[in-house]
């Protein structure tokens, strides 16, 4: 065989292992240079290199350094400033208070003199002291006229004005001993702010034994009265015209009665008297509407003008759910 044949085609047989062997070699140097590059940085690296830079610069430095001086002296600034609450254009004297509400005409013109006299408040306040509109509700609320204190406002230049729910008096309670005015809810009010004149005006209620033995602006601690004040507020707009004197109050037979357990009568002019029953919110299911009794002394007086007409006077009672009844009084 030609010499040249056969070292061509040894050639040719050997060039694929060659090619072979090369890109091995390459491969392995590719992968040898990767292991010698450094590993990329993550991403919480990168976060917290970017912090480090931002933050140590020396503006940020410097106000770091200086901040804990300043925290230190704001205390002590502020305790150098001057109080302006203590500014007379801040300043404002009890007498100078407004006081708004639906005012009974019966309350006392100096009441606010009363009220800033009792509670020494007849010296100037600052109207930016926090703790003013909560002393003067309490303040208030203490007089006996007054129930409550919805809100106190405070202006500038300086005023304040006190909204306040008055007390209304609605009936004269005789004891044997005197005549004590109360409201609807049996509140004593002042004596000293009723004339005899004033007196008159307001429903009677006579037979009740107890006294009150708290001073006024507080709760009359009997059921009997309450029951009394409740009737004089439901009938005294139609007192006059049903020719009204007095409301009598039951004698009470134990300390534990109920206003449950209470029936009332009314006094007339000409001398008759309604078995009126029992009060308003006494909660007994069978008792008639406030509405119902007058209707029905109403119904009386359009059919025989007077109660004690024709032959009277009587004792009418109109408890019954059927019908009026009535018997003379000897």
């Amino acid at each position: 065989m030609d010499p040249a044949f056969r070292h061509g085609r040894c050639l040719a047989t050997r060039t694929p292992i060659l090619m072979a062997k090369v890109r091995k070699n390459q491969t392995s140097e590719k992968a040898e240079s990767r292991d010698d590059e450094p590993p990329k940085p993550s991403l919480l690296a990168k976060a917290r290199r970017r912090a480090i830079a931002f933050l140590f610069q020396p503006k940020r430095l410097a106000l770091a350094a200086i901040a804990p001086a300043v925290l230190l002296l704001v205390p002590s600034l502020l305790a150098a400033l001057p109080d302006i609450g203590d500014a007379p254009e801040y300043q404002l004297r009890g007498r100078d208070i407004q006081i708004a509400g639906d005012r009974p005409s019966l309350v006392p013109h100096d009441l606010l003199e009363q009220v800033v006299g009792t509670n020494a408040l007849d010296e100037s306040f600052s109207i930016l002291d926090p703790t003013l509109a909560p002393r003067l509700s309490e303040a208030f609320e203490r007089h006996p006229w007054i129930s409550d204190v919805t809100r106190v406002t405070k202006d500038f230049p300086p005023r304040v004005e006190v909204f306040a729910l008055f007390r209304r008096p609605i009936a004269m309670i005789d004891t044997g001993d005197g005549l004590f005015p109360v409201d609807a809810n049996a509140v004593v009010l002042p004596t000293e702010d009723f004339d005899l004149a004033a007196a008159r005006r307001f429903p009677l209620v006579k037979n009740v034994s107890s006294k009150p033995s708290e001073p006024a602006g507080v709760k009359w601690d009997d059921p009997a009265v309450l029951g009394a004040a409740r009737i004089a507020e439901a009938l005294t707009p139609v007192w006059d015209e049903l020719g009204l004197t007095s409301i009598r109050a039951p004698r009470r037979l134990s300390e534990q009665d109920r206003l449950v357990d209470l029936h009332f009568e009314l006094d007339t002019v000409g001398g008759s008297r309604i078995l009126w029953g029992r009060a308003p919110g006494s909660g007994h299911p069978g008792e008639l509407t406030i509405a119902q009794k007058i209707g029905r002394l109403k119904k009386y007086l359009s059919d025989f003008g007077k109660f004690d007409k024709p032959a009277g006077p009587y004792e009418i009672d109109i408890r019954h759910w059927q019908e009026m009844t009535r018997r003379s009084i000897e």
